[in-house]
């Protein structure tokens, strides 16, 4: 037996709209900036330096921690659910 989902009809539609011509450019333009920033970015971080202590690693874990913590427990709060 073969199950059908959505319309049973076959609604005629145009094949490129107002919204596909504004949605289009936006997405190249994203696609070129996100290009750019890719192959720039060994350049410019390059001459970074970054300290790598050990206090300062277990700072940055922390921190994670507990933002990973909240999001957790805002997602939980928003969600209505209780584990």
């Amino acid at each position: 037996m073969r199950r059908r989902y959505g319309l049973a009809l076959k609604l005629p539609r145009p094949a490129f709209g107002v919204g596909n011509a504004l949605i289009l450019p936006a997405l190249a333009v994203l696609l070129c900036l996100g290009v750019q920033l890719a192959l720039n970015t060994p350049a410019e971080t390059s001459n970074l330096n970054i300290p790598l202590f050990v206090l300062t690693l277990s700072w940055h874990a922390c921190l994670l921690a507990k933002c990973t913590k909240f999001v957790f427990r805002l997602s939980i709060h928003c969600t209505g659910r209780q584990t």
